[in-house]
């Protein structure tokens, strides 16, 4: 039976507009060690909100256009995080927060101006129409980190930093794809422990699709054309070793052995039912094998969190708005949840401290199912309508917490900090006892109690404390 859980300590800060729901995210983004909240909304204003110190946002840029994703991550490979915003236009800016100083000008809000919170891009170029969604993130055996993006228009390509010309260069035309791309997330190539990566690309239908690079081995030039003529390509998943620097093509291709590219398509039910997907989840302790943790490799790796189990980045997630929710390890199906509501948003949270990631999904009502691994669930109802969803770790008093993020319609950001719990399934006081979170002379006096006793104790706690004399 499905139980429901109440969080009440939470943070409320002002944004008004309404953004898409990959509009949303939250990261380091000014290199501190404390996450922020990044939020960009479809009149085209970005704003940073940081601790608890203020209602309104830490940083703020306006008319950047119809903001469509952010994201955040190592853009330039010189390890220190930028954010990266696309919109509608084709546009894409870059920022750097890690500067002290704010700009004024052309990309900066006048009232943010005024108050020492506007800054402007350090970086904006044409990038490509219909983007839908952004993920910055390393596939690469050699460890540089790329920006993937998925289109409305069913296609997905990825950019990579070029410091020669200072922009974002295409790796790759672009790969267009059978069914609507809903979200891009990660994973390591199942059966290899040795950092190699592969995106992961949700289709309609509750599949995604795996896409690997492959090195064509073929020169281009400064235009990026291609200006060799060789037909040998070897994907970096089978070579193992690194993938071409700047000057070669690279490709997208889909990883051998899923079903004309397509994980899960053998169980699809409603083919155009909306999916989003979350890879890298950290398996949970007592599903760690340690005996295949014997390989290691140096470097950026892929799913980089729980390093050293073997099954890092082997357990992914799906959910569909028909309210499907499925767990899959090494791309086979462990089980499937049907719930009564839409889950638009998906994402993966330690909550319960026990160093596996518990899978966080929202619906458009406010309603959120928190499941872990063997599929026990906690529900919490938000009460009120959701413009877009996240969850994470956000930077409060000097540490990083668990929490969960909802915008409404009505220009509201709730953050409800500190999202923790003893457990997700339901627990027994007798069987509770028998632990050690106990002191042993508590449980020691426990267990000279006969089942009456047990029983006796048990209700006068609950029901009838004890009454002064």
């Amino acid at each position: 039976m499905m139980r429901s859980v109440s969080f009440v300590d939470r943070l409320e800060f002002e944004f008004a507009g309404n953004h898409s729901s990959h509009g949303l995210c939250l990261g380091d983004v000014d290199g501190d060690g404390l996450n922020e909240l990044v939020v960009g909304s479809v009149d085209g204003v970005l704003a940073i909100f940081k601790e608890i110190k203020n209602t309104k946002p830490w940083r703020k840029c306006s008319d950047l256009g119809m903001i469509t994703s952010v994201a955040v991550g190592d853009i330039l490979n010189k390890k220190k995080n930028l954010v990266i915003v696309s919109t509608t236009e084709g546009l894409c800016h870059i920022f750097d927060f890690h500067q002290n100083q704010t700009n004024s000008g052309k990309g900066s809000s006048e009232e943010g101006s005024k108050t020492g919170t506007g800054i402007r891009p350090i970086h904006s170029q044409y990038l490509s129409l219909n983007v839908k969604t952004l993920l910055v993130d390393c596939i690469d055996p050699g460890g540089a980190v790329d920006v993937f993006v998925g289109h409305t228009d069913r296609a997905v390509g990825a950019y990579r930093w070029d410091s020669d010309t200072h922009s974002l260069v295409a790796l790759t035309e672009r790969l267009p794809l059978n069914g609507q791309v809903g979200s891009l997330s990660v994973g390591v190539v199942p059966g290899r422990s040795g950092g190699c990566g592969q995106l992961l690309v949700s289709q309609a239908g509750g599949t995604c699709i795996p896409l690997v690079y492959s090195s064509s081995h073929t020169p281009r030039d400064g235009n990026g054309t291609k200006t060799g003529n060789r037909n040998e390509t070897e994907t970096g998943a089978e070579a193992g070793a690194e993938l071409p620097s700047n000057g070669w093509m690279v490709e997208l291709t889909y990883q051998k052995g899923s079903v004309d590219g397509i994980i899960g398509v053998v169980q699809r039910r409603n083919p155009i039912v909306g999916t989003e997907i979350v890879g890298n989840i950290t398996p949970a302790p007592q599903s760690i094998d340690h005996s295949s943790s014997s390989s290691s490799s140096s470097g950026n790796q892929v799913g980089r969190k729980g390093d050293g189990t073997g099954l890092c980045g082997t357990l992914t997630a799906l959910c569909t708005l028909d309210g499907s929710i499925k767990l899959l390890k090494d791309e086979n199906k462990q089980w499937e949840l049907q719930v009564d509501h839409s889950i638009f948003s998906l994402h993966c949270l330690d909550t319960t401290g026990c160093g596996g990631d518990e899978i966080v999904g929202c619906a458009w009502d406010g309603m959120t199912y928190i499941v872990d691994q063997k599929r026990n669930v906690v529900k919490f109802n938000f009460g009120e309508n959701v413009c877009a969803f996240s969850a994470g770790k956000y930077g409060c008093e000097g540490r990083d917490v668990p929490c969960l993020v909802y915008t409404t319609f009505h220009g509201q950001i709730f953050i409800y900090r500190n999202v923790t719990l003893p457990s997700i399934p339901s627990t027994n006081m007798l069987q509770s006892l028998k632990t050690n979170d106990f002191p042993v002379e508590v449980r020691q006096k426990w267990d000279s109690f006969t089942d009456v006793q047990k029983r006796t104790h048990i209700r006068d706690c609950l029901y009838a404390p004890h009454s002064q004399s």
